[in-house]
């Protein structure tokens, strides 16, 4: 029983690996529900040390991959946030060095013949 559980849970550990290296977060959830299932069963069950050291290598491959995803999309919220305040004001400095703001909010470009 226990090296069914072993498969299935190597199994699931590779299928989160998969989905966060494809940026597919909506299959995280069910796999680890699955996963978190497994590993309840899996820790009343008698395991070789072997096997319990691959399961927490796998375990830990997954999270430093979650963490780089988590750090990936926090970086990518701070870029887009930083893209919008440029498109929203442009700051400039006169030759005395004092700075003001320029704001492109309700601004419009007019064509001209």
């Amino acid at each position: 029983m226990a090296n069914s559980l072993i498969k299935r849970a190597i199994s699931c550990f590779e299928a989160e690996k998969d989905a966060l290296l494809n940026s597919d977060f909506k299959q995280l959830t069910p796999i680890r529900t699955e996963l978190d299932s497994l590993l309840e069963l899996l820790r009343r069950a008698t395991l070789e040390e072997r096997q319990a050291a691959h399961l927490r290598d796998l375990a830990e491959r997954n999270r430093r991959l979650l963490e780089a995803a988590m750090d990936g999309i926090q970086d990518a919220q701070s870029r887009l946030w930083t893209l919008r305040q440029v498109q929203r004001s442009l700051r400039t400095y006169s030759a005395d060095g004092k700075h003001s703001d320029f704001s492109m909010e309700n601004r419009r470009l007019e064509k001209k013949a």
